[in-house]
Order: structure tokens, then sequence, then C-alpha cells
């Protein structure tokens, strides 16, 4: 037992990392630790603090998700307890424990902290390569069902931003033309949705666009089986009609539907900020992305009264959008959005200092269609297989 807590605590001089995604651990140079670090309720409490990131978590938070029938003395001993027993295990400064609970990042990291941080600073390949499988998977802690349904929402989440990032990643590099990452990209994402035909489509049409029609047929049979077993169900009749035209049709032609045109809707960008500039300049830009948009071939531009009323027309993407201002800078973020399924096609964030708000908007249209316009375009990017 002594040299067990001897090679648990030998590490406390190197970087320690903690892995929420798949199977939970914390991790030091030499593997997993033992000891109170895997424990059940220390891993609960670490993955708590960690998906907080720098802000760090509340003690009552802390307590209401893992102690919530106990009353606030003991609660708040147990949660003491287990602070004390982790700063033996971890290392003293492993911990930064005051108002708020959080990690040192200077002694401890964590995968899932990593991926918030890549993912919605746009890093998307670092990202996703920190998503080694759902978060927290297997993983149960008795009599806290406030963290169980913490755990399943968290994981909800992740999995919807991992999906998100591996399209993005996959609709990019189509529009670049690379053809083999593109298919890397469609390949990630149908092993995370493996049911969804939509997915399989797209990764059946980036195989057959890089010569590897025989892969493409093998998506369709698995999907078709998996349909089968998973769901009981039938697999969805375009997954076939696209197979069978893979199959019949000779090595070269394209495999988009002739004729089919992309449904798009542009969507008010709303203003997050006070500043009454950025309504004007928002304005601006919606006008000039419906007109200019409307203008590319094999994209048909179509008009909603209002966000709710997308439901009920008949669209392949909407385009909606934020936008902020702060310290004389504007931050524009937009997303391509898949009505069906809430899935986004494409996203970018844009920032630029605020000097000439007509200028601006020129400068923001310019980029926006310069990286939007490759993705809709329909000879080079079918998005409706």
């Amino acid at each position: 037992m002594h040299i067990r807590q001897m090679s648990d605590t030998a590490s406390h001089s190197s970087l320690l990392r903690i892995r929420s995604f798949g199977s939970p651990a914390v991790e030091g140079p030499d593997g997993p630790l033992g000891g109170c670090a895997a424990q059940r309720q220390a891993l609960a409490l670490l993955t708590l603090v960690a998906a907080a990131g720098e802000r760090g978590l509340s003690r009552d938070k802390i307590i209401a998700l893992l102690w919530p029938e106990a009353d606030a003395r003991r609660s708040g001993h147990r949660l003491s307890q287990l602070l004390h027993a982790l700063r033996r295990s971890l290392g003293e400064d492993a911990l930064i424990a005051g108002a708020e609970i959080r990690l040192n990042p200077e002694r401890i990291t964590s995968d899932v902290a990593e991926f918030k941080a890549t993912r919605w600073g746009g890093e998307l390949e670092k990202a996703v390569a920190c998503y080694s499988g759902p978060f927290m998977d297997g993983f149960f802690l008795g009599d806290a069902p406030e963290f169980e349904r913490w755990v399943e929402s968290e994981r909800a989440g992740l999995a919807r931003a991992y999906g998100e990032a591996l399209e993005t990643l996959a609709i990019d590099t189509e529009a670049r033309g690379e053809r083999a990452n593109a298919s890397r990209w469609w390949s990630l994402l149908a092993e995370h949705e493996p049911l969804s035909s939509r997915v399989i489509m797209r990764l059946m049409s980036a195989l057959a666009a890089h010569g590897d029609r025989a892969g493409a047929l093998h998506q369709a049979q698995r999907y078709e089986v998996g349909v089968g077993r998973e769901l009981e169900a039938s697999p969805n009749p375009a997954v076939l009609a696209l197979a069978d035209r893979l199959r019949r049709g000779p090595a070269g032609d394209a495999i988009a539907p002739e004729g089919l045109r992309f449904s798009v809707a542009v969507l008010p960008i709303t203003n997050l900020s006070p500043a009454r500039s950025n309504d004007d300049l928002a304005e601006g830009l919606v006008e000039e992305l419906t007109s200019r948009l409307a203008r590319l071939e094999g994209v048909r531009l179509v008009a909603v009264p209002s966000p709710e009323s997308v439901t009920r027309a008949s669209l392949n993407a909407v385009l909606e959008g934020t936008i902020r201002q702060a310290d004389g800078r504007i931050r524009l973020i937009l997303h391509l959005v898949d009505p069906a399924d809430g899935s986004h096609l494409w996203s970018q964030r844009y920032e630029r200092a605020v000097e000439s708000v007509f200028q601006l908007q020129d400068e923001l249209t310019e980029a926006i269609l310069g990286e939007l316009g490759a993705v809709l375009r329909w000879g080079r990017h079918p998005l409706c297989p």
C-alpha cells in the first residue's frame, strides 16, 4: 500500500491530465493514477471542476450535484475531506480551492477543457483530436441523480459539438477540393452518427468523388445493416437510390442529382451588444448577403417572414449569426444550419476593427462570400446528395 501511494504522488512535479472522454481517469506520466484519484467521487469532482474551466465551480454547486440528500454540515465536511485527499494524491497545488474550486492549469489539465477551448476558438482539428469517446462513458455515481443528469446533458452537448466540428472540417476541405481529407472527416462523422442517412450519403458522395466507389457502396451496406439491427427499420430509400446509381453509373460521372438547387434563407443577424451601430451593420450585411447569394448558380434564396417559419419552409439550410462589439472591434459569428436536424453545415468567426461601417460591411461581405460561396456553389459541393 505504501508503494502504491508513493507511485501516486511521485509525479507531483509533472503535469497531470484528467481524461473525461471515454472511460474517465487521471493520467500521469506513467499512465492512470490509482488511489484517491481513481475513486468515483474524486473523478466526479475533478470532472465537474474541469468542465467549468477557468471560472471554477462553487462549493454549493458541487455539493448540490454530489451530495443532494445530505444536510449542509455533513456535505460540507465530505467535500473538505475529498479535497484534502485529492491534494495528498495529486499535489497540494493541483486544486485552487477558494469560494470556487478550480484546477491549477500549471499542474493539471483536462481533455474536456481543451476540447471546449479549441472548439470555440476555431481550432477544430485540435478539438476533434481531444474527443476519444462519449463523455464519462460507462461512469455511474450512486445516490447522485443531479450529477447523473448533469453528465447526460454534458455528454449530449459535447457529442453534438464534436459532430458539428467534424462536419465543418469535412465541408471546408470539400470546398477546397481536398477530397481525401473530406472523406476522412466524413468517415469519422459516420462513425459518430452511424445511423444518420444524411451523413452516410455525404460520406458516400465524398468517397465516390475520391474514386472509391467500392468504399461508398460498403458504407451504404453497413448503414442498411445497422438501421435494421439497431432500429428494426427500413433504410432511407435515398441511400439505396444513391447506391444503385453508383453501381450503374460509369466511373467519373457526377453523383449529385441534376437540376436540384440548394434552398437557403438568410435570417436576421442578432446584435448582442448595446451599440446601435451594430444594428445598422447587421441589417446591411443581411441585405448584401441575400442579394449576392441569390446570384450564385445552383442556389435558391427563400424569403422567410420570421425565424419561427423556417420549419415550415422547404429549406436545405439557414444562415444565421450574432454580432457583438467591444473595445472598438466587432466579432461576427455565422452558422449555416440544416433546419431538419439543427446540425451545422458551416460556421466561421470574423473579427474586425470598427472604422467606417460601410467599408466594414463591404469587407465582411466579400470575406463571407469567399468562403460561403465555395460551400454553396453546386458544381463544387453537392450539399444535397
